[in-house]
């Protein structure tokens, strides 16, 4: 560490998300549309640290980080179409999110 801070703390992460999606659509009766759908969304990722960074920065400050998340979103939407002219509709959203991040940083001696 110089007078004005650290230096040369350059780095990277690796991140994976993968997502997914289902639409079903129903017409139980005529004029009344159904459809429930459900998608995911589910990240992992950490940190790389760059060569430069392992070999420059300072051995004291010390940093680390490691996170999965999973969301999942249901949607339910309604139509019916019954009336002349007019169009009735109601929609409902849920999304479910769950994670953890574990993060080490700051100095260490």
């Amino acid at each position: 560490m110089n007078g004005l801070g650290y230096t040369s703390l350059n780095g990277g992460a690796h991140e994976q998300t993968h997502v997914g999606n289902v639409n079903l659509m129903a017409t139980p009766v005529k004029n009344l549309t159904i459809v429930p759908s459900c998608g995911w969304s589910r990240t992992t990722g950490m940190q790389i640290p760059a060569a430069s960074e392992r070999r420059h920065r300072h051995p004291a400050f010390q940093r680390q980080w490691q996170r999965e998340k999973l969301d999942v979103r249901e949607r339910l939407d309604v139509r019916y179409t019954g009336v002349t002219n007019w169009v009735f509709s109601v929609g409902g959203e849920w999304t479910e999110g769950s994670g953890n991040l574990y993060q080490t940083n700051g100095l260490t001696r």
